[in-house]
């Protein structure tokens, strides 16, 4: 804890993980996003949150570009209407395919979430 009593710089982040060449979120990813959310409680409306899309290595870059933002986008989206955000507490960005997390693919077409509760 911080001294401010606040638990600064308290974070916590997800990622939801998308089909090949889409942006729509499928079954799995709802509920990893449900179940991340109700783990959050009742401060999950409040703080920051920054989502960022990305994709694999299989389309021109320009095409990963959009549609890692896309992807970012839709989870932003969701977030809104789930738990009621206001957009300016969202920052969402697409990086295209130049950060992979992995050698699998499939790992790498992702939005990743961070959430900091303690940032206004």
């Amino acid at each position: 804890r911080a001294e401010d009593g606040s638990d600064w710089p308290r974070s916590t982040s997800m990622w939801v993980h998308f089909d090949h060449a889409t942006s729509g979120l499928n079954p799995e990813a709802i509920e990893a996003l449900e179940d991340w959310v109700k783990s959050l409680g009742d401060a999950s409306g409040k703080g920051r949150w920054q989502v960022t899309g990305h994709t694999d290595v299989s389309g021109p870059p320009a095409i990963n570009k959009a549609l890692s933002q896309l992807r970012a986008e839709v989870v932003a989206a969701w977030l809104q209407t789930r738990l009621g955000l206001v957009l300016t507490s969202l920052e969402v960005r697409g990086m295209g395919s130049g950060l992979p997390c992995c050698e699998d693919d499939r790992l790498n077409r992702r939005v990743e979430v961070l959430w900091v509760p303690s940032l206004q």
